[in-house]
């Protein structure tokens, strides 16, 4: 079949546009410059990590209970850590009742916040990069990884509706055996 123009009627893909190309070498350039910049962040901290993404590394770290990931990504100006928690118990008052620890978190938690991705729980740390140093980032790096440390066996119990561990540690908190088991020793 011929066109009315002559040619035969077989289409073509479409080339992409010079400021397509431009747009696509200008966030190349971007990506590499924000991995430069974050690469020299890690290691002024000293920290172990490997790429993630185009821009993006990832930290792991050694907890108490588990190993945590850190994922950190320069864009658009922004510093954004990110670290999987948990994921999320079905529908119920498992679900409901750690949803609402989270909220009641991130009302303790300054620069970081608890956020749910799909079924999943993520500690969340967006800063600007312009006050990023070596020392706040160190800092940053060092708050995701406490936080998650400090609420991690607290949102487990929760998501398992395990109350033993917490009467456990309820018990150990009482100072009840040893002014009591004193008093009684002096008194005999």
């Amino acid at each position: 079949m011929v066109s009315p123009r002559g040619t035969s009627g077989v289409t073509s893909r479409r080339q992409p546009s010079d400021t397509t190309a431009c747009q696509n070498i200008l966030m190349e350039e971007d990506n590499a410059r924000n991995r430069r910049a974050l690469k020299a962040l890690i290691n002024a901290g000293g920290f172990m990590a490997h790429r993630f993404g185009e821009s993006g590394f990832v930290m792991p770290f050694s907890g108490r209970l588990r190993d945590w990931h850190i994922r950190a990504n320069l864009c658009g100006g922004w510093l954004a850590m990110s670290t999987y928690v948990m994921e999320l118990p079905d529908k119920g008052p498992t679900r409901s009742g750690l949803l609402e620890r989270m909220l009641e978190l991130n009302d303790v938690i300054s620069v970081g916040k608890f956020s749910k991705h799909e079924q999943a729980l993520h500690l969340d740390v967006e800063y600007r990069q312009e006050h990023v140093d070596a020392s706040a980032f160190s800092g940053l790096v060092g708050l995701v990884h406490s936080v998650c440390e400090q609420y991690y066996p607290e949102l487990v119990r929760i998501a398992t509706g395990d109350t033993a561990l917490q009467q456990l540690e309820v018990a150990f908190q009482r100072p009840a055996l040893g002014a009591e088991s004193k008093e009684r020793r002096k008194a005999d």
